[in-house]
């Protein structure tokens, strides 16, 4: 008797939002242009989230606020389609494992071609001196793999100061590419 052979994938969190943002990538790659604008990727993005809001526009990536049953979640559209790569996975640097991972950066869910779904977080205090000292230890430890922890690039959750968003600094693009 023949066995089947099934591939364990695992489960990703927030499926309807994975289709739905599948559909985003396909618009998004439909129109064949290696960069976007926010004019373009707007209508794209609210044909599919009616009720997003926009966060805020990057050098790289504009961010969406869009909810799924009472938690509010973020939606990172990729502007330059050539370089994704560069723009989805810069976190691979850090530590080994999820656990590593997850101790400095923000949590994200899942990455499809264009998006990236992540956990929502507050804005940090410069004045507040835990934050600080938190802030200092980040910089330390990322120092020679990023180059782009500001303020802006920082979120408070649960009173852990976590890195949201940050460029890779060249001589780790190409290690990250292969």
């Amino acid at each position: 008797m023949l066995e089947e052979v099934v591939h364990f994938t695992p489960r990703k969190r927030f499926p309807l939002i994975l289709k739905k943002a599948e559909k985003i990538d396909e618009q998004i790659l439909a129109l064949s242009r290696t960069r976007l604008s926010p004019k373009q990727i707007d209508p794209i993005v609210f044909s599919v989230f009616p009720k997003a809001i926009r966060l805020g526009i990057g050098a790289q990536k504009i961010a969406y606020k869009i909810m799924s049953g009472k938690r509010e979640l973020a939606l990172k559209i990729v502007k330059n389609t050539s370089r994704m790569f560069l723009y989805i996975k810069p976190y691979l640097i850090s530590g080994k494992s999820s656990k590593q991972r997850n101790h400095s950066y923000l949590k994200h869910y899942w990455a499809t071609k264009a998006c990236i779904l992540q956990k929502i977080a507050e804005p940090v205090d410069n004045k507040d001196e835990k934050q600080k000292h938190q802030i200092r230890k980040l910089r330390r430890k990322h120092k020679s793999k990023l180059c782009d922890l500001r303020l802006c690039n920082l979120g408070l959750v649960s009173g852990r100061v976590k890195i949201l968003d940050a460029s890779v600094k060249r001589e780790c693009k190409d290690a990250v590419r292969t």
